[in-house]
This record gives structure tokens, sequence and C-alpha cells, in this order.
């Protein structure tokens, strides 16, 4: 599992994130794509979009996998605690009741429209959502397929939150976008969360998770995950790239 997270936490796609001083050269282009673009907002929105549909389809599809653990788990002891995750992708567990039972994957949206320079919210891409949840089959795979979907996106979870800062923080500067303006929920909510320092951190509830589900073999699915989610963040990385070279 660890050798799966360390070649897709390595994908280029990240590199779209990742902070430079005076901002990453991508960044530096698309927050102001000047006058030959046409126009500004409808390139900067579009660009906006596609970084978000690389995590997108991730953050939605934990939802699903906690939900296929919760049907298939082999007790109620573990039903129980897979509950909990269920409901706080749900939003069900939120701690304020101004965004309660809004899901994750919607607030990790609502990040990527408020950094938005237009009035039209950046909104997901249901073609390429389905593409790769198509290519994933999660419930094909049954327990173990979830488990690994799920055991990947909580371990990385505070990786994926960093560099989401660092993306957010150049744009916000590049862009002149004051912190009044952007919808920072999703990133406040998971920081307190994610990681491994405490017992009540999803790290460690993850994988006591994982063991009481008793020996199971993840080789196939590691593989068949692993496959599936490099080739979409290469994807995603490589439709940003394209918007360059079509200028």
């Amino acid at each position: 599992m660890q050798e799966m997270i360390g070649k897709l936490m390595a994908n280029k796609y990240w590199n779209l994130l990742r902070m430079e001083a005076g901002g990453n050269r991508i960044l530096r282009i698309m927050a102001h794509p000047g006058s030959a673009w046409g126009n500004d907002f409808l390139w900067e929105s579009h660009f906006l979009q596609l970084v978000m549909m690389g995590f997108y389809p991730l953050s939605y599809s934990i939802l699903e996998a906690f939900r296929v653990i919760e049907e298939l788990a082999p007790n109620d002891a573990i039903r129980s605690k897979v509950r909990f995750f269920v409901e706080v992708e749900e939003g069900k567990q939120a701690a304020s009741d101004w965004y309660r039972n809004v899901s994750h994957s919607e607030l990790f949206r609502r990040l990527f429209s408020s950094l938005s320079p237009g009035t039209t919210p950046i909104t997901v891409d249901e073609e390429m959502l389905g593409q790769y949840l198509g290519a994933l089959r999660l419930r094909e795979g049954g327990l173990v397929r979830a488990l690994v979907t799920a055991t990947f996106i909580e371990k990385t979870g505070m990786y994926v939150l960093q560099l989401l800062h660092d993306f957010v923080a150049q744009w916000q500067t590049l862009a002149g976008l004051s912190t009044s303006k952007v919808d920072l929920t999703y990133l406040n909510e998971h920081m307190l969360h994610e990681g491994e320092g405490s017992e009540d951190q999803h790290v460690n509830l993850i994988t006591n998770l994982v063991e009481e589900c008793g020996p199971l073999d993840f080789g196939n699915e590691i593989r068949h995950f692993e496959a599936v989610t490099a080739k979409w963040l290469n994807h995603t990385h490589d439709c940003v790239y394209g918007i360059l070279r079509s200028r």
C-alpha cells in the first residue's frame, strides 16, 4: 500500500499545485492570461475547473467506498465504525450547522469556485467524473477495492491538503484575491482531522478499520487502483497543459 501511495503522490499532476517562489509557472500564466487569450475569466475558470477535476473524482469516490464497506463489513462492530466515516463525508458530522449535510466533495468544489474571477460558479464536469468512476468500477471490486480506495484517500489527506493550501495561497497572491472572498471551509475542516497525531485522526482510524476487516489479499486491487488513478492524474495534467499549447 505504501509503495502505491508514494508512486501516486509523485505523479506530475501534483506539480500543478506545488509552491514555488513567485508562484509556479502554470499559475503565473493562468492567473493573468493576457489579452491574447481573449476572455480572461473564461480561461481562468476553465483552468481552475480542470485542476479541480484532478482530485474531485477521488473526493467523490471515497463516500461511495465507505458505503460499500458498510454494506460488506464482516460484522456489526465494523459496520458501526464505518457509519462514522459515511456521515463525515456526507457532512453530517460537520463542526457547525451552517455547512452540515454538505458533502466533502461539494465543499471541495466550492473552494475552487470561490477562486474563480467570474460570477458563474465552477461546476463539476460530469463527463470527466464519469470517466474516472467508470474506470474505477468501485462496486465490482467489493470490500477490498473499497478499502484500498478509502485508505489511499485518507492516508494521503494531509499531503493533499498541504498542496491545496499552497495552490490557493499562490492563486490568491497572483490574482490579488482577498481571503474574504475564498471559501476555505474544505481546508479548515480537514486540517483538524487528517494526519496521525492522535488516535481520533483519520489515518489511525482507517488503519485500524482495515486491520479489523481481517486478513485480505490487497495485491490485485492495489494494482487496479494505482493504474486507474495514475492514468487519471496524468490525463488531467495533460489537459491543463493542453490549454497552454492551444494558445
